[in-house]
């Protein structure tokens, strides 16, 4: 790759800068953030934990679950003793109702939903449904903000950090009355904001020009005594290409972790309803100038005015080798939901596990430019162009 394109690159998340530090608060974030039925904590995973103890569940309850999923809710389930039974998602990535219907059984005593992407589920149906079978509605909301959804269920969670430049942040949101209603934790351990700061270092570290020769000296030197697991990352490729860090199992003693200072004093400075208005715009970017790509298949071609959407969803036939493209020509992208969650092996053969396979999330968020929009549509076309007929 050339240097002027190593100088550009297309994050896949949003970076934490000095002027983050710094900006004044601004309105629109803390309403959300600080209501007396919301707690903050560590990692979406514990604030589901916290939300499905809140709920007061039987101790063998079943869970009707989507079968496109992340896999770390399954582990908040199965340390609760809560079996999952797995309905079908749609290509469009809506609810297959007529599956969810098969789903529940006599032990089924909560529908879990998921807002794939930070596009809202119709919940009309859903909401129907629970009330005709008297079960509880826990909303999924990692992939998109406080105030864009949420509302509607028992229980809601999302995952901050996922669309912030913040080293963590989970949020739990009660909606109903509750016996057991969580206590706000302390602070997460300052190793959290150390491993983040050094793992974003590392990132840009990765995508310097002169990366092939000075990883592994800069490995040794910078990054190793901070952060060991970067160790096994043999070349930056490899290290740019990695998701495993967000596959970390559940671990007890970091269910009672809050949220990082750090994190909550990012969280005063932003304004949610602008970074959702630029995430949407650059959404519809894509949904426009892709319309009629043939190297990816647009999952959800529109999105309503209020949504917040995470990312861009494609279904690519070949998506370990178009990641590859991606990051060569310094568009960053990884796989999503692509392995199989060990407890979830029984449940690969679904459409969600098809899905899955073949998924992956073009980025839109909030610190993308014009010319980093038009290098993503660029990059997909030559995709496109470069393989055989």
């Amino acid at each position: 790759m050339s240097r002027s394109d190593r100088e550009c690159i297309v994050w896949s998340h949003p970076l934490l800068s000095l002027s983050d530090l710094i900006s004044r608060t601004r309105s629109g974030s803390q309403d959300c953030c600080t209501a007396a039925n919301t707690f903050l904590y560590h990692k979406a995973r514990a604030a589901l934990w916290h939300g499905i103890r809140a709920l007061d569940l039987s101790s063998k309850a079943s869970i009707a679950f989507p079968s496109l999923h992340c896999g770390t809710e399954l582990d908040v389930l199965h340390n609760l003793g809560i079996t999952p039974r797995f309905y079908d998602i749609n290509q469009s990535l809506s609810v297959d109702i007529l599956s969810l219907g098969r789903t529940i059984d006599e032990k089924t005593e909560a529908v879990f939903i998921t807002h794939y992407f930070g596009i809202m589920q119709n919940m009309e149906p859903v909401r129907a449904f629970c009330r005709n079978h008297g079960l509880r509605l826990i909303e999924d909301c990692a992939h998109t903000l406080p105030g864009m959804a949420g509302w509607l269920g028992d229980i809601a969670v999302f995952s901050l950090h996922k669309l912030l430049a913040i080293p963590d942040g989970g949020l739990l949101l009660i909606n109903t009355d509750t016996q057991q209603a969580p206590s706000q934790p302390g602070p997460s351990p300052f190793r959290v904001t150390r491993e983040y700061l050094v793992r974003e270092l590392a990132r840009k570290i990765a995508h310097c020009s002169w990366h092939k020769t000075g990883w592994k000296l800069l490995q040794r030197l910078c990054l190793q005594p901070l952060y060991p697991g970067v160790t096994k990352f043999d070349t930056a490729e490899e290290y740019l290409a990695d998701r495993s860090s967000a596959q970390h199992p559940l671990h007890s003693d970091s269910l009672g972790w809050g949220i990082a200072p750090l994190s909550r004093h990012l969280i005063r400075n932003i304004d949610i309803n602008e970074i959702a208005r630029s995430r949407l715009h650059n959404y519809r970017y894509l949904a426009t100038h892709l319309s009629n790509s043939t190297a990816v298949q647009i999952c959800v071609r529109e999105v309503p005015d209020d949504a917040c959407p995470m990312a861009f969803p494609v279904l690519v036939e070949q998506p370990r080798r178009f990641m590859a493209f991606l990051l060569q020509a310094g568009v960053e992208i990884g796989p999503f939901w692509q392995s199989v969650h060990p407890n979830a092996l029984y449940n690969q053969q679904s459409h969600g596990a098809e899905l899955a396979s073949k998924l992956l999330a073009l980025p839109v968020h909030q610190q993308l430019h014009f010319s980093d929009l038009e290098k993503i549509v660029l990059t997909v076309n030559n995709w496109s162009s470069s393989q055989p007929q």
